[in-house]
């Protein structure tokens, strides 16, 4: 992967499943690299390997199911000692599932838990104080303070009707690098919203770095951008604080949907030997259009009533 010391592998296949039930896919990979600190202590992490999985309900009840996509990619990740890191995987549902997010521990052979001694700690067990947000899956590790490699894994839960519909587990490597002198962009609050199907929803973003000096990079991800009619529009931006682009979404009938849309906003400076990030999220929720011309017609004691079509057929 271009800017990392990484590679990409995509690994392709078809399976017939023969009937319903909850299935888990895995892959496991030798393996993890040297000296990661918090497998182990640092000590045979290169002899646990790398295991990811998805977990898949089949059922004739629940309808078909797709699963979670990433807008960002899992490559290696770099905080600062003593500084607040944060990341996001930047996740959303194409089917508008609602998704959970949790910290849980590293898998190791046959993707269950590591043996001892190679049992896996939480990062913060090695110093500061690290949580996620279980509904906009923005991780948070305040402050790291004893440098070196650690791993991660974030379990994305899928949910339909209260009912838990899947899984993807995501495994992250963290390296913390020494003090940086470099501060984190903010990116202003912005609020979730609705709008009905047929409207134009626009709005600007702007971030803000402590350090004047820094390059800001500003983007936008998510499920409003990769509907089929009439995707949504955010200009990359690039400069120094404060970085500013519109968000612009010309709705339509096709979009209406109980679940809101997840977009993210990711503001990155340029900062070194480290670039630091603020991540946003919002949800959009797309309404259908209101019944026009109500008549209520009273008649032998029951009351007809009539209205418009809409012009959203689906609605």
């Amino acid at each position: 992967i271009s800017g990392y010391d990484a590679q990409k592998n995509i690994y392709t296949t078809t399976h017939t499943f023969a009937g319903s039930g909850t299935f888990k896919i895995t892959v496991e990979d030798p393996n993890r690299n040297g000296g990661v600190i918090n497998i182990g202590g640092g000590s045979g992490s290169d002899q646990q390997p790398f295991c990811i999985a998805s977990e898949i309900v089949i059922s004739p009840f629940l309808g078909a199911n797709n699963s979670v996509i990433f807008s960002d990619c899992p490559c290696p990740e770099y905080a600062c000692g003593n500084t607040k890191y944060c990341y996001n995987p930047q996740a959303f549902d194409p089917d508008g599932d609602s998704l959970s997010y949790r910290l849980v521990a590293c898998l190791g052979f046959g993707c269950n838990s590591m043996a001892v001694p190679l049992v896996y700690q939480y990062p913060d067990n090695y110093g500061g104080t690290i949580s996620i947000d279980p509904t906009s899956g923005t991780l948070c590790w305040d402050s790291p303070s004893l440098l070196g490699e650690y791993n991660v894994a974030i379990l994305i839960e899928e949910w339909r009707s209260g009912i838990r519909i899947g899984s993807v587990l995501r495994d992250i490597q963290i390296t913390v690098l020494g003090n940086c002198n470099n501060d984190p962009p903010v990116i202003s609050d912005v609020k979730d919203t609705c709008i009905v199907a047929g409207d134009n929803l626009s709005f600007t973003v702007i971030a803000t770095d402590p350090n004047a000096a820094d390059l800001v990079t500003l983007t936008g991800n998510g499920s409003p951008f990769s509907v089929s009619n009439n995707p949504a529009s955010f200009s990359t931006a690039q400069s120094t604080s404060p970085v500013s682009s519109s968000f612009a979404w010309q709705t339509d009938c096709s979009h209406i949907r109980l679940a809101p849309y997840e977009v993210y906003f990711t503001a990155t400076d340029n900062g070194s030997p480290v670039q630091l990030s603020d991540f946003k999220k919002i949800n959009i929720t797309v309404l259908a259009p209101a019944p026009t011309g109500l008549v209520a017609t009273p008649s032998s004691g029951i009351v007809n009533l009539t209205w418009d079509k809409s012009f959203c057929n689906s609605a």
